[in-house]
């Protein structure tokens, strides 16, 4: 059970890194094109 429990927990913090990830990259391509576009 407690392996199952922390198995949940590694995919979880996973899925979340990858999630912050895609958003910071494309946080950083949006700043990318606007960023001559704003200037």
């Amino acid at each position: 059970m407690a392996i199952m429990f922390l198995h949940v927990q590694h995919k979880t913090s996973l899925y979340t890194l990858t999630s912050e990830n895609i958003f910071s990259e494309n946080a950083k391509a949006r700043s990318a094109t606007m960023g001559p576009k704003l200037t």
